[in-house]
This record gives structure tokens, sequence and C-alpha cells, in this order.
């Protein structure tokens, strides 16, 4: 198989992954709140239950995989916390609100890290997915590439939760749930651009 019809094949294999992805953590959750919203006896239990979808998506995809997602285990530990600080707290929505981009930015924080030790987590990402060449990994130039979007993506993740924890005390839930996907969905696209200009600038450079 050619460079290029591997990279079309990993490129495939990438978006039939993130677009499910994408449907049920982010529109899924969205669609439910709104139409839950008048009929249960809170914003707060409204979004409790949307938040409710990805869990019972990261546990069928474990189920039929039989692997360990952790960063989907961060997840739901995380939503059960925020669902016992909530009701310890009188029924507020803030934990809920919170706990979400606090996991976020704690995984920001460990690509940010693994990208200044020089020991890119995104490289462990690929393994673990399988994607790509292993024998490529190998390369000094491939490395550094790796890091440096093991950065990107580790500031993107900081800043990205940095933001959500700002929208949460200054929003209304409803406000907050459209809102913080627009201000993810911006970030992700400035990343993207990123990540592609800098791919371009070391192909012009060679």
């Amino acid at each position: 198989m050619s460079q290029h019809a591997q990279h079309k094949f990993n490129t495939t294999q990438l978006v039939k992954k993130i677009v499910p992805s994408l449907a049920v953590n982010w529109l899924a959750p969205l669609l439910i709140y709104n139409w839950l919203r008048g009929s249960v006896a809170s914003d707060t239990a409204a979004l409790a239950i949307s938040a409710c979808v990805p869990v019972v998506w990261v546990i069928a995809t474990m189920l039929r995989t039989r692997r360990i997602d952790w960063i989907g285990a961060m997840g739901i530990a995380g939503l059960g916390v925020a669902l016992a600080l909530s009701m310890l707290t009188g029924g507020g929505s803030l934990p809920l609100k919170l706990y979400h981009p606090l996991i976020a930015g704690t995984i920001g924080l460990a690509f940010a890290g693994s990208a200044l030790a020089k020991k890119p987590l995104l490289l462990t990402v690929l393994r673990a997915a399988k994607m790509g060449h292993t024998a490529r990994f190998a390369d000094p130039a491939v490395h550094r590439k790796l890091t440096t979007f093991s950065l990107l993506l580790g500031l993107g993740l900081m800043l990205d939760a940095a933001l959500h924890v700002g929208l949460a005390f200054t929003l209304t839930t409803g406000a907050f749930l459209v809102v913080s996907r627009c201000v993810t969905l911006g970030l992700l696209l400035l990343l993207l651009a990123a990540v592609r200009w800098g791919l371009g600038r070391r192909k012009a450079v060679r």
C-alpha cells in the first residue's frame, strides 16, 4: 500500500471514529437536555440525564471492544463525583458544568508535559489506536512532529478548559451547553489549521 493510500486509509478511520463520538458527546446531550428541560424537576436534572448519554456510549463501546477506554472511564468517574457534589450542594448545576473541563484540563496538562519532556503522549495514543506505521515512529522527524502536536493539543485542551470554567460561572445551563460547544469547535478548527500550517511549513523547508 502506497504512503498516500495509507494516509487516506488512516484519515478515513479517524473520521469514522470522530463523527460518532461528536454526535454522542456533543449533539445528543444538547438535544436531550432541551427536550427534557420543561418536563423534569429542574435544569440540573435535565443536564444530569443528558450527561448520561456519553456514559452509556462509553460502557457499550468498552463491552463491544473488550478494551478499557481510560479517558471515557475518567469521564464516568468525573460525572459520578459531579452528581454527588450536586446532590450535596442542594442540586446545583455547577458541578455538572465543571467536571468535563476539569478532566480536559488535566489531559491537556499531561499532553503538554509529555511534549516538554520530549516523550509525546500522542505517540502512545497512536500506538494504542494502531494508527500509522510503527517503524515510522522511530524516525526523529516524526517524533519531533508528534512532540509539537502533543504540545499544541495540550495547550488547546487547557485553554478550552479555562474558557469552559469561565462560561460555567457566567451563563445559564442552556446557554452554557450551546456556547461551550461553539468554543470547543472553534478551538478545534484553530488547532487543525495550526497543524496543517505546521506540516505545510515543514514541507516547504525541505
